[in-house]
């Protein structure tokens, strides 16, 4: 009966051990499957990041915004890897971060003023700040601050001319916003004012 009892008990063990051994297999599968697509992910931004050095200007912000869009797919579609600790934490992994992409692709000084987070243009602004073609999102925003003239809203007109890194275009728009509040002004206490061409 000892005997018995024994090689049940020996039986047991075994089968336990074999579970074990099964389930511990299935969780380390998966999470190498996970740990590998998650790396192959990440080693596409990381290309994209380098053929981005390497590209015009206005080239290089959509391949960055890529290798950005890589790094928020690990994060949502791989959360069990050690990459999205990595990641999620804000660190780098070599020389590539979510947030050092962010800075990449919108420059620190091309956040929306805090001046125009009201205004019902708020959401072009955003968009033109993240222009990376210094011409382009000049004229983007010029074209802008004339309408938020056409709106009364001359401290955001204002604080975005501020943004444009063309001296004579940014002379221009200044004149022409202060223009329009001295008109306004002169309208507003109904005092005889010179029309002067916008």
């Amino acid at each position: 009966m000892k005997g018995l009892v024994h090689s049940g008990f020996l039986a047991f063990i075994s089968l336990g051990a074999g579970i074990l051994f099964v389930l511990m297999g299935v969780d380390v599968h998966a999470n190498t499957c996970d740990n590998a697509a998650a790396n192959t992910v990440f080693v596409d931004a990381t290309n994209k990041v380098l053929v981005a050095t390497n590209l015009p200007e206005k080239d290089k912000s959509e391949a960055l915004s890529g290798a950005l869009d890589n790094l928020r797919r690990i994060t949502k579609d791989h959360s069990c890897t050690s990459v999205v600790v990595l990641l999620a934490s804000g660190q780098s992994i070599g020389e590539i971060s979510i947030a050092g992409l962010t800075r990449e692709i919108m420059p620190p000084n091309m956040v929306t003023p805090q001046s125009c987070q009201t205004t019902p243009l708020h959401d072009a602004i955003k968009h033109a700040l993240a222009i990376r073609n210094n011409y382009l999102r000049n004229d983007v925003i010029a074209t802008i601050a004339r309408k938020l003239v056409r709106c009364d809203a001359y401290t955001c007109a204002h604080d975005l001319v501020d943004l444009i890194d063309e001296n004579k275009k940014k002379n221009e728009l200044q004149q022409h916003i202060v223009r329009a509040q001295v008109r306004a002004g002169l309208k507003n206490v109904r005092c005889c004012y010179r029309s002067w061409p916008c």
